[in-house]
């Protein structure tokens, strides 16, 4: 990262252990590059690993070590394009509907057993599986304010979309939740958009124009955070 004259480097959150990151950090302060743990989909911030990860940052205080926050993390409903793509993996429309049920109604505690013991046996499809597993590792359902003792430490944010239909606020509800937690923080990184639903959407599907929509939302939201 320092070679190629970045700013920061990222890692995903319980990546490296605790003795690593003591060992990591006095070297990216030598280089001058900030190593960034994203925490993101379903981690929870009571979770043991991120608790100790988050711990860690306080105890070492550098300005060189601090959390990617990516908004995975705080989703209010399942994005359209994926609840179709549970459809156009091999679920029936009955089996669709009683797993974003699942999803809606349980904990993440509750809805882990149900994927593995239940769906992930019965698959119909490669496909389906990715996405019976994306439900329990990427669609988080914490909420913003769940991690507002970990704010401070925000260095870097990710705004993961699926897809731009805003339905429910699905988008810019926790955006703009997030956008405020982060001002009253004094934060002044960078919001990256990143598209997570190219994974299933079809080969037509225009990228730049997904990417360009996000960021209209996104300034919305800001500007409603404003």
């Amino acid at each position: 990262a320092a070679e190629l004259g970045a700013k920061f480097a990222r890692l995903g959150l319980g990546f490296a252990s605790l003795d690593e990151l003591r060992e990591i950090v006095p070297i990216a302060e030598q280089l001058g590059v900030t190593l960034v743990l994203e925490a993101q989909g379903t981690q929870e911030v009571n979770a043991s690993p991120v608790k100790e990860n988050l711990e860690l940052m306080r105890e070492l205080n550098s300005p060189n070590l601090g959390l990617l926050f990516d908004s995975s993390l705080c989703m209010k409903v399942l994005p359209p394009s994926f609840i179709e793509a549970l459809g156009s993996s091999g679920f029936s429309q009955g089996e669709v509907e009683e797993l974003v049920d699942a999803w809606t109604r349980l904990s993440l505690g509750e809805l882990r057993p149900v994927i593995f013991g239940k769906w992930l046996p019965t698959s119909p499809s490669t496909a389906a599986t990715s996405l019976l597993l994306s439900l329990v590792t990427r669609m988080g359902k914490s909420k913003v304010s769940d991690w507002a003792e970990a704010m401070p430490l925000v260095k870097g944010v990710h705004l993961k979309f699926w897809d731009t239909d805003d339905i429910e606020g699905a988008i810019s509800g926790p955006t703009g939740e997030l956008i405020e937690a982060l001002q009253q923080q004094g934060f002044d990184g960078y919001l990256t958009s990143e598209w997570g639903g190219h994974e299933w959407a079809t080969t037509s599907t225009p990228a730049f124009e997904m990417t360009r929509s996000h960021k209209e939302l996104i300034e919305r939201s800001f500007n409603l955070a404003h």
